[in-house]
């Protein structure tokens, strides 16, 4: 909450301050914009001129100029004047407009960018990626060198010297925070290292660039490296190129001709350089106006050698992630950035991620970024696309009407994001350019050719075998502009790498460029420099639109990566947990800080550490994001690393609730003491792999009644079942039950109906008073595939179809009352609980189902639930998308969930069971609810937690529980998955049935 009224608060002062400051930049840039004008259209700066007669017409220009410095001191002291009107003006306007600390006002812009999603008939797209579907045969030929493609072919005679072949080399390396070592295992050992040579190599050459992606690393670095390095490396960022300059002129002078200014200043310093430019007019124009220009032009065009793409404080999962946690990182980051950097980031990176979501391409977009490079595509998709040219494209939303959500995508088109894999179709030729694999270097090509350092005898001969790739690939796409990654994880931690890499291609793009007949451009870029240049020959509205989803991965053969849907579900539920708590946290403590004036600064101050805890929590959450993190796919110390920062950030959040709580309630004016616990929340773990434990009030001789708070951080009324853990039974309670079946003979469970405000506090006081088989639910198991390729944390491998699991004599418990009936289920792999609700509130619709799985006992063990339904679905389901989008092909069917946390209006996206297809790929990511229906049922689960999902049959849906398995998959985590918990799983079935009275709203 906080949060956000800082945004709205800032948004505004930003926009008052930007309509004050542009009447002096429109001033000073009118005056300089001419005087550049009038110096340019001058035949003194022909370069013919200047080689023919350079002494007579610098005599000229210099007459010229001290003719243009006297009209320029004559209007020095009108725009002083004009300087300290403006600033007078802007100082009554802030005194006006000044706003109270807790005062929170309403942005207009913020408020569109927040409006409500807008239902509109869904459009037509040139490529929906579920009909693709239908249509490929996935018949996994075997293409070549590029061995899920084709040989390509192009004719010599495809480029001239009007229609050059460009090449941006663009090198990156990818730094994953956590995998096989922790976050700060591997800054300090091998993104330091990164980092530093990135600032020394880069200023060697400003011809060199480079590109990063994870804010989170940077954070570490900026907090150790000198002023003097942070300068430099600001220098080496550039918030983008001439056209930023020339859109924010463009703006300030809607009706004048800056364009012809703006194209002539992008010819004469096309690299984005305009030192020349500023040192020239500062030794003529001294103390003049153009100071400005220089200053603006300095900020906007800095080197352009080192881009930030994407931004986030990771590159998250897009499977199993909530939209809010994603919004969390990304603003994270974009903060980061921006506080730190004055940086903005303008296009998008996502290589790694196992499969890519709309949800992703949507948020990005309105984050104002303008493009977006994916690379882990299904090979089938990618062959089909590739053939059709479609690889670059403009990703809509499905239920996108008008294409105001269209983001320019470029897919990669190969096997993987590394070098051999990014230059062309031929890995063995492509390895040959990556120049860490030099003899020596300690890496080497899998095809057993090395690469060669390039030499004035063979750039000729290697040039012309790394154009030919380069030619082959642009024939898979619309432009001639080939985007040329150069780069792998980690890679660039050692000096010696950033020299073999640079100054070998530095000679082999001087030999392509000063060879005409050879009709290409080649040279390092940045992500920006590529889509610019694409741009540039294509306008956007040309390339073909497309939408849905790129579920579920394969990378080869039948490799499909769904079981990282589900591994590690203990710590996907954590996960939750924290954002839950987070959010709350945020809410409760803006709450505090805007209706208790006399504790607001206090509530800020640095020594009551709020504001750091809140800070540690959203870093600790958005850290998790990553795309070895939340998917379970990290080595097992590293998953403890996660897990222990996931639960200090929730005692953080905790102790910030409880803080906040008191705040709001007390009536007393002193300053709370900020390390003192005045509550304790009804959520107890003891240790980052605990499961959750209920606090028990407990009642006696001088403790005969507990005060219980309930805070709603919903924007409605709840009134919902409340269940309290109490140490009497002389209280109207339920039997607690242990693990073992055994009846608790020292707790109980006290259950009432609790009704709270809307961002609202309630209290409540208790006080102790003294004297025929039809299987619709199922457990199975998943056996194990034999051989060598098996199920690991990634792949999902399952030899054949779930087995029923053997249930010798399980123990069943009922527990039946006013409020509620219970059937409980006592199994050795699981305790199952089945709840109705009979309250007047939300929480009375469907029923509630809660396991707690414990797998430790087996080996090569996946635990399905499966319900069974006689709905007539036929093939079709619905899941939702990053719990934000549930989207269907034909229609735009919103549905409006009601359930224990919040009400949720979702769109689903439409899921087809393809017998054509193996098991394992019709499984897909459940982040939020899924849906089967027929013309008079639907059956809706909504899920605590992220997990895989399935409906195999008519009328079932199956979702993985847990997976405990003893072997790699292959995929360079290089160990099983055997870190299994008791990991309690939690959902909300809904039974609906159609009515006449339905209608879309």
């Amino acid at each position: 909450m906080t949060g956000e009224i800082e945004v709205r608060i800032s948004a505004q002062y930003e926009a008052m301050r930007v309509r004050r400051l542009a009447a002096i930049l429109g001033a000073s840039l009118i005056m300089g914009g001419c005087f550049m004008l009038y110096l340019i259209m001058d035949l003194t700066f022909l370069p013919q001129e200047i080689h023919s007669e350079s002494h007579n017409k610098w005599a000229q220009l210099e007459d010229r100029l001290n003719q243009l410095e006297d009209d320029l001191r004559r209007h020095h002291d009108t725009v002083g004047q004009l300087k300290h009107s403006i600033k007078d003006m802007v100082g009554e306007g802030l005194r006006q407009e000044s706003i109270s600390p807790n005062k929170t006002t309403s942005s207009p812009r913020m408020a569109l960018l927040s409006c409500g999603l807008q239902v509109s008939t869904p459009p037509h797209t040139d490529v929906q990626l579920l009909e693709l579907y239908k249509q490929l045969k996935f018949d996994n030929l075997d293409g070549g060198a590029w061995k899920q493609g084709w040989n390509i072919e192009y004719s010599q005679h495809s480029w001239n010297p009007h229609k050059k072949l460009r090449v941006f080399v663009v090198p990156h390396s990818h730094n994953d925070p956590g995998w096989i070592k922790t976050y700060e295992d591997y800054y300090h050992s091998q993104t330091r290292n990164i980092l530093n040579n990135m600032i020394k190599k880069l200023r060697e050459d400003d011809r060199r660039k480079f590109i990063w992606a994870e804010t989170s690393f940077l954070a570490l670095w900026w907090d150790e490296i000198s002023q003097e390095e942070k300068a430099q490396a600001k220098q080496l960022f550039a918030n983008g190129n001439m056209e930023v300059l020339c859109s924010l002129l463009s703006r300030l002078f809607a009706n004048s001709n800056m364009g012809v200014l703006c194209s002539l200043l992008s010819r004469l310093f096309a690299n984005g350089n305009m030192e020349v430019l500023c040192s020239l007019s500062g030794r003529l124009l001294a103390n003049s106006i153009m100071e400005v220009l220089c200053y603006l032009s300095g900020r906007l065009l800095a080197n352009g050698q080192l881009e930030v793409v994407m931004g986030g404080w990771v590159m998250n999962d897009e499977a199993n992630t909530d939209y809010y946690s994603i919004l969390t990182q990304m603003i994270e980051g974009h903060q980061w950035l921006q506080n730190n950097m004055d940086y903005t980031p303008r296009s998008s990176w996502s290589i790694d991620p196992f499969g890519e979501s709309p949800s992703m391409a949507f948020l990005v977009k309105r984050m104002g970024l303008e493009n977006l490079v994916i690379q882990r595509v299904h090979y089938s998709v990618k062959k089909m696309l590739a053939r059709s040219k479609n690889l670059e494209f403009l990703w809509r939303q499905t239920w996108d009407g008008s294409g105001s959500t269209d983001l320019l995508t470029h897919m990669m088109p190969f096997y993987s994001y590394d070098v051999p894999h990014t230059c062309g179709p031929d890995p063995k030729v492509c390895c040959q350019f990556d120049f860490r694999r030099l003899p020596g270097y300690g890496m080497a090509c899998p095809w057993r050719t090395p690469p060669q350092v390039i030499t004035e005898h063979n750039v000729a001969h290697r040039a012309e075998m790394l154009l030919d790739q380069y030619r082959k690939k642009a024939q898979l796409y619309r432009t001639n502009v080939v985007l040329a990654p150069l780069g792998d994880d980690f890679r660039y931690d050692q000096a010696s790498e950033w020299d073999a890499q640079f100054n070998n291609y530095q000679r082999i793009f001087d030999y392509l460029n000063t060879n005409p007949t050879l009709n290409v451009e080649a040279q390092f870029g940045t992500l920006s420099d590529f889509f610019t240049a694409v741009r540039e020959e294509v306008s956007p509205e040309q390339f073909p639109t497309l939408s849905g989803d790129f579920f579920t991965y394969a990378d080869r053969d039948d490799h499909y990566w769904s079981g990282y849907y589900t591994s590690r579900p203990f710590y996907k539920r954590l996960d939750r947990v924290l954002m839950e708590y987070l959010r709350s946290a945020e809410i409760v403590f803006g709450l505090a800080w805007s209706s208790r004036p006399n504790f607001a600064s206090w509530l800020l101050a640095p020594e009551t550490g709020f504001t750091k805890l809140l800070s540690d929590a959203r870093r600790s959450l958005s850290l998790f994001q990553h795309h070895d993190g939340v998917t379970g796919t990290a080595r097992d110390y590293v998953v403890e690393d996660y897990a222990k920062k996931l639960h200090d950030a929730i005692r953080g959040s905790q102790h910030i609730i409880q803080q906040s709580v008191y705040a709001l309630l007390t009536r007393n004016m002193d300053l709370p003491d900020s390390e003192f616990t005045y509550f304790d929340l009804d959520d107890v773990r003891k240790h980052h792999y605990s499961i959750p434990e209920k606090t028990v009030l407990a009642f006696g001789a001088d403790m005969e009644a507990h005060t219980v708070v309930l805070f709603n951080s919903l924007t409605w009324q709840r009134k919902e079942l409340v269940t309290v853990r109490v140490s009497t039974a002389y209280v109207k309670t339920s039997p607690v039950f242990l693990r073992s079946g055994s009846v608790a003979d020292s707790h109980y469970d006290i259950m009432f109906i609790g009704e709270v405000p809307p961002l609202g506090l309630a209290t409540y006081r208790i006080h102790a008073v003294h004297p025929g088989d039809k299987h619709i639910w199922r457990l199975l198991k998943f056996p194990a595939r034999p051989g060598k390729e098996r199920s690991g944390a990634y792949l999902f491998l399952p030899d054949g179809q779930a087995v029923m699991l053997t249930l010798d004599r399980p123990l069943v418990m009922v527990v039946e009352g006013p409020l509620l009936s219970q059937v409980r289920v006592l199994l050795p792999e699981v305790q199952h609980y089945i709840t109705l609700y009979n309250t007047p509130g939300v929480d009375s619709l469907g029923l509630e189902v809660n396991n707690i799985v414990d797998i430790t006992d087996h080996n090569n063990y996946e635990f399905i639930m499966r319900i069974s339904t006689n709905i007539q679905n036929n093939e079709d389901f619905f899941t939702d998308l990053n719990n934000m989008q549930i989207i269907c092909q034909h229609a735009i069917l919103l549905l409006k969930i009601i359930c224990q946390h919040a009400v949720l209006v979702l769109q689903m996206i439409r899921r087809k069971h393809f017998t054509k297809l193996p098991l394992q790929a019709n499984y897909y990511p459940l982040p939020g609810a899924v849906f089967i229906e027929d013309d008079e049922t639907r059956l809706t689960v909504l899920t605590a937690q992220p997990l895989g999902v399935a409906a195999l049959k008519p009328g079932q849906v199956e979702i993985m529980q847990d997976r405990r398995l003893n072997q790699d998959d292959g995929r360079g985590l290089g160990q099983g998955v055997l870190d299994n918990r008791p990991t309690p799983t939690s959902f909300r079935i809904i039974l609906e049935s159609k009515t006449s009275k339905c209608q879309v709203c």
